[in-house]
């Protein structure tokens, strides 16, 4: 919780200097954040996750066995499906990551 000290320690020596009728920040606050993102973020994330499910299921297809082959399909378009759409960090990392793809040289 070093960042919360460090951002009650922020707001306490702003605090000091306040104009009249400003609202302080209480150190019991609790600070929430929503991102929302563009049409393009999500289109790219989808793109991703389907490359990556295409090169898992053309993998998989040299597995002999069908149930084996069945159950490694599923697990995984389960599996990349948490981590592309459904895990924050890799989405953050990937939004970072298309602005860098985009750029015109």
């Amino acid at each position: 919780m070093a960042s919360l000290d460090a951002l009650e320690m922020f707001c306490h020596d702003v605090g000091a200097g306040l104009e009249e009728g400003a609202i302080p920040m209480r150190s019991d606050m609790k600070v929430r954040a929503r991102v929302t993102r563009g049409f393009e973020t999500w289109q790219f994330f989808a793109f991703v996750f389907m490359a990556a499910v295409t090169l898992e299921i053309a993998l998989i297809s040299a597995i002999s066995c069908v149930w084996i082959r069945l159950g490694s399909d599923a697990l995984a378009f389960v599996g990349t499906f948490y981590i592309v759409m459904l895990n924050g960090c890799v989405r953050n990392w990937l939004a970072g990551v298309l602005p860098i793809i985009k750029e015109e040289r």
